[in-house]
């Protein structure tokens, strides 16, 4: 192999991996982003809806 087909098969491999980390960064703050509005939408259902059925 000669030093440019090396650098070549180099930059394949970074490309490669700033694309696995550019994905798994999207999928982290999707992720993150459902886990905070599952929490908020469960904490206000829980503040709005009684805990007590008789004071309903």
């Amino acid at each position: 192999m000669s030093v440019a087909e090396n650098q070549a098969a180099a930059g394949r491999g970074s490309a490669r991996t700033v694309a696995i980390l550019s994905s798994l960064g999207r999928f982290l703050v999707v992720a993150v982003t459902t886990y905070l509005g599952l929490l908020a939408v469960t904490f206000f259902i829980g503040r709005v809806i009684p805990i007590d059925p008789v004071l309903a």
